[in-house]
């Protein structure tokens, strides 16, 4: 439970952020000092894997730590893969506290051949900030069990285990964290019950250019884990149980010690149950035909060993 009340109190805090507005850069950031608003930055709360926090600055964007290779991916995408992506709305910086959050930067946008347009911004802006609407709304109340422990929370217990461990290289000497950031389109904002599952697929799960050490620890994780034989595995999930009227959740090391069966058994939980239901064929069938639509695509120039599959859909439709 200590997880859940941390990312509690994380979530209703009313730590603000500074936002230098204005500083709009075809290259790299430009911090102009003109005018500034205060926003409010939470947690992600359906977040289900990665390595580092996801932070939303509004309902209809989130913060993504930045990875130079994810954004040149976003940036210089062509454009009929762009509907397999979210919106790329640019780059930021955020500087974050013990509290959750102190600053947050307006981003640079880089000119995108095959960026796909955000529909609510404009222009490189984003249209909500100085507008009185613009909040990030933490109200609706949810219940997310970790299946391995049973604990209750109120946000996915992996966003709260990345919020916990920011690394001490972040740290500046006033104790805050300065991190830069990809801005990326909510994918799940209109979904009442956001079922998202992230698949590591491939054998080979490193990149050139790692030490030996690294090397062999991502070896041996494919060794030991469903990624040797079937060249997928678990990295993380969340599914709503409308039995219990709550999230059920796994986390990528409980991913890891799945085995086949228990993978494929989670799998049939996320796309619903009971096995064989119209509903989970209606599921199967519209994730299938998706998946034949990427496959068709070019996407050899810009993923090599690794790809991570992101799956999500609503619950809306089925439960109210």
């Amino acid at each position: 439970m200590v997880s859940g009340n941390i990312l509690s109190n994380c979530l209703s805090s009313d730590t603000a952020l500074t936002m230098i507005k204005n500083c709009i850069s075809s290259n790299a950031f430009s911090p102009y000092h003109e005018s500034f608003m205060e926003v409010y930055l939470s947690p992600f709360r359906h977040q289900v894997g990665g390595h580092s926090i996801i932070l939303c600055p509004d309902d209809i964007h989130i913060c993504k730590p930045y990875i130079e290779r994810e954004a040149d991916f976003y940036k210089k995408m062509p454009s009929h893969i762009a509907q397999f992506t979210p919106a790329f709305c640019g780059e930021i910086q955020v500087n974050v506290d013990g509290r959750c959050a102190s600053m947050l930067t307006i981003p640079t946008i880089s000119p995108s051949i095959g960026r796909k347009p955000c529909s609510s911004c404009i222009d490189g802006e984003f249209p909500a900030y100085g507008h009185s609407s613009f909040t990030h709304h933490t109200s609706t109340r949810y219940i997310f069990r970790d299946t391995e422990s049973g604990l209750l929370n109120e946000a996915n217990p992996w966003s709260a285990k990345c919020r916990m461990r920011i690394p001490k290289e972040m740290q500046s000497s006033n104790g805050a964290v300065k991190n830069r950031y990809i801005v990326l389109e909510n994918i799940v904002r209109e979904f009442r019950y956001p079922c998202i599952l992230d698949l590591k697929m491939g054998i080979r799960q490193h990149g050139d250019g790692i030490d030996e050490l690294k090397r062999l620890r991502f070896v041996s994780k494919c060794e030991r884990t469903t990624s040797k034989k079937y060249g997928v595995r678990v990295a993380g999930m969340q599914y709503y149980d409308a039995s219990n009227s709550m999230y059920q959740c796994v986390n990528k090391y409980y991913g890891e010690s799945l085995s086949f069966l228990q993978m494929r058994n989670f799998l049939y939980e996320f796309f619903g149950s009971p096995p064989g239901s119209d509903r989970q064929k209606l599921l199967f069938k519209s994730f299938h035909d998706k998946l034949i639509q990427l496959h068709k695509v070019q996407l050899s120039r810009f993923l090599s060993y690794l790809s991570v599959t992101m799956m999500e859909f609503s619950l809306r439709r089925l439960f109210g």
